[in-house]
């Protein structure tokens, strides 16, 4: 017997569902998520590392923003958008 699995849509599944949970127990500590990350947290989020995600912000793949000081950030919004490659 052949079993046949989408592991993409179960990877999707799988983000969507830790995403959820973790949005949830903020809320019931009263915490907001911040809806900018910086390298290590974008990576996190995408389930990449951090240089997957510079490489993706090179290709311009990613879109990023600089801080006052000059180091990378993105929003929350635009790593979701990477990852349903929507850009």
């Amino acid at each position: 017997m052949v079993v046949s699995v989408d592991l993409a849509g179960l990877e999707e599944t799988v983000r969507t569902v830790v995403r959820e949970e973790i949005q949830a127990a903020m809320e019931l500590r009263g915490e907001r998520e911040s809806p900018w990350l910086d390298v290590g947290g974008a990576a996190e989020r995408a389930c990449m590392t951090e240089e997957a995600i510079r490489a993706a912000t090179r290709r311009g793949q990613l879109r990023v923003h600089r801080s006052e000081t000059g180091r990378l950030r993105y929003r929350v919004e635009d790593v979701d958008i990477f990852l349903k490659g929507e850009i």
